[in-house]
Order: C-alpha cells, then structure tokens, then sequence
C-alpha cells in the first residue's frame, strides 16, 4: 500500500484561519473562557467545535455590512464566492436565520435555498441545513458543500460581533423607596 502525502484543504474565500479542519468537541468540564461556537449540520449530526480565532477579522469586517443589509431585506452577493445571502433576525437580537444560494447570478424571488442556518447567540449555535446543495449541478455541488462551512463560521460570527457593538437598552432607573439589590 502506498501512501501519498496528506494535502491540506484549498483556501476557501471567507478566509478562515483552519481552512475547514475539524476540531473535536472539548469535554464538558473543559474551560471555556474563549468563545467559541458549537456548529451542526443537520442532515448528518456532525457537531464541530468553531474557536473565534479561525475567522479572520478582515472576513468579519468585511460580511458586517453585508449582513446588515441582508437583514433589512436585500438579498447580497457575498463576493468574492458564488453565494448569495439573505437573512431575518428576530426582535430581540438573540437569533438569526439566514438562507444562501450559491451560483452566479441573484437567485428567483421564491427560489429554495441550497442552505439554510440558524445561529442563537444565547446557546452558541450555529445550525446548518444543507439539504438543498443535493439540487447543484455535480461539478459545483462538492465545491459548494466545501464552501459552506467557512460561510456559516464567518457569517455567525460576524453576526455575533455586531450584536456586542449595538446599544444596549437603557436600564429604568430605580422606584423611589425601593430597595435595589446592591442596597440589600
């Protein structure tokens, strides 16, 4: 039997700093004081554990503007990548669900998304549903598929981010005759 020399993964166009490479999911008792995302597909139950530091901030940077926009109602080319993006965030900040279609032009008003992603800021989760990639031609569909990972860590995270940047409600101020709980 030979063996042949281990090739890491192409880059792909979100720039992530693993390039895909999985990481196993850290004991519960593990510390986890550096953020890091618990990110599932779906359709095959692989669960991968998504540190921070594998995306980079010019990706973050450059997909917050993006996701603003997708958010308000536009659908956005995620360039330099064949994915197109929209998104809905609820009222209170606290999810994302957002729908991709990959190929060149702007995907038809109605048109099935190749992925579909849910990211909840309370949990850490990110959610991939990538059914619809199965509907690609077979000479893009494995690019694709390949691709939709760094998309989802990128876009979750830059997503993240941009909720800590946000405003945070103002707190009403204390009842007189109260007793607040740093009082006692």
């Amino acid at each position: 039997m030979t063996r042949g020399r281990w090739k890491a993964p192409r880059p792909g166009p979100f720039l992530t700093r693993a390039q895909g490479q999985g990481r196993p999911m850290p004991p519960a008792s593990a510390d986890r004081t550096q953020s890091a995302l618990v990110h599932r597909t779906a359709e095959t139950g692989h669960v991968r554990y998504s540190p921070r530091q594998e995306v980079d901030d010019d990706a973050v940077f450059r997909l917050q503007p993006k996701i603003r926009r997708a958010i308000a109602g536009a659908t956005v080319a995620l360039h330099p990548s064949a994915w197109w993006m929209t998104a809905i965030e609820e009222d209170d900040g606290s999810r994302l669900e957002a729908q991709f279609w990959y190929g060149p032009d702007r995907p038809d008003a109605g048109a099935d998304p190749h992925v579909r992603m849910t990211v909840e800021a309370a949990r850490m989760t990110v959610t991939a549903r990538m059914a619809g990639i199965a509907r690609l031609p077979l000479t893009v569909a494995s690019e694709a598929a390949a691709e939709a990972g760094d998309l989802e860590r990128c876009i979750a995270w830059s997503w993240l981010e941009s909720r800590a940047d946000r405003p945070k409600p103002a707190r009403m101020p204390p009842l007189p005759g109260v007793p607040t709980r740093s009082q006692g």
